[in-house]
């Protein structure tokens, strides 16, 4: 199972939606707009895939290390960004 959630983060560069496990680097979001996952944001969405909160989320994808109520802020902050949260909607479909 490991394998199968690591495979959906390493997508190669394309508009192309998810296919063979995969999330594109390029995501179309609901408004038409491309958007594209950093190295940070794909571990971000692997842990979030994983069950992780957004704050272990957060430290798991190597952001730089703050007092708790920053990295709390920081990590929602992320999470709530539109790309992000199709990409963790994408994964946990193909997870299902």
């Amino acid at each position: 199972m490991k394998k199968k959630l690591v495979s959906v983060l390493n997508a190669k560069k394309s508009l192309k939606p998810v296919r063979n496990g995969r999330i594109p680097a390029m995501l179309v979001t609901k408004d038409g707009k491309s958007k594209r996952l950093t190295g940070k944001e794909r571990k971000f969405v692997l842990a979030k895939v994983k069950g992780d909160t957004n704050v272990d989320a957060y430290k798991k994808a190597g952001y730089a290390p703050m007092n708790r109520k920053a990295v709390s802020v920081n990590a929602s902050q992320i999470h709530t960004k539109p790309h992000i949260q199709q990409a963790i909607q994408d994964a946990l479909a193909l997870h299902e």
